[in-house]
């Protein structure tokens, strides 16, 4: 048994059995379930099976866990209430998206996860802070710029609006030999059409920064 005290993230389905991995490993305080619209039935069942076990249960709902943007949002404000260093996700008790899903979000928010292999926990090795902390402050204001509607048409137009010089935005974009830009961390997209360079945020982009909007 862990000495740390943890609360387990899960998302919810038909297989009610897998909400116990992890219950023996990590003795949590308490369990959120994550349960959408298709699973939001077996709810009260889960719940009665784990308080059965002495673990408190909160049931969140999800219109749709089919999302990385809104489960990693929703990650993201269960990690302000319960603290990210006492959370643990299990990625093994949803369908085989969810996991797929919950396992990004945990990516994304610095969250720890765990799975199973040949009936054993294994611990997966997720960074111990949210993945956008390591971009650095310039460019994750860049790119929540670009998170906003209508935000720029040009990358002239970009810079203005972040209050920085064209060869300063175009560096943070581009980056070089010695520094990454998002460009390379596949963060954004660039669109080139008759000489004016558009940077719109990529689809890893838009669930990198769906937590902070």
């Amino acid at each position: 048994m862990k000495s740390h005290s943890y609360s387990i993230i899960a998302p919810l389905s038909k297989d009610i059995d897998s909400l116990f991995f992890g219950i023996r490993e990590y003795a949590p305080e308490i369990m959120v379930l994550l349960a959408d619209d298709s699973t939001k039935s077996f709810a009260g069942i889960a719940r009665q099976s784990i308080e059965g076990l002495g673990v408190p249960v909160t049931v969140l709902h999800i219109p749709s866990c089919n999302g990385v943007r809104e489960v990693s949002k929703v990650i993201y404000k269960i990690a302000a209430k319960y603290g990210r260093d006492n959370l643990i996700i299990n990625s093994v008790s949803g369908n085989s998206l969810a996991n797929s899903i919950i396992l990004s979000a945990a990516f994304i928010n610095g969250i720890s996860a765990f799975t199973i292999r040949d009936g054993e926990i294994i611990n997966l090795p997720v960074m111990k802070y949210p993945y956008y902390r390591f971009i650095g402050e310039k460019k994750l204001k860049i790119l929540q710029l670009l998170n906003k509607e209508k935000c720029c048409n040009s990358l002239e137009e970009l810079g203005k609006k972040i209050g920085m010089s064209l060869p300063l935005i175009s560096y943070h974009i581009n980056g070089n030999r010695v520094s990454k830009g998002l460009k390379a961390l596949d963060l954004v997209d660039i669109d080139e059409k008759k000489g004016k360079v558009k940077v719109m945020l990529s689809r890893f982009g838009k669930q990198l920064i769906a937590p902070l909007e």
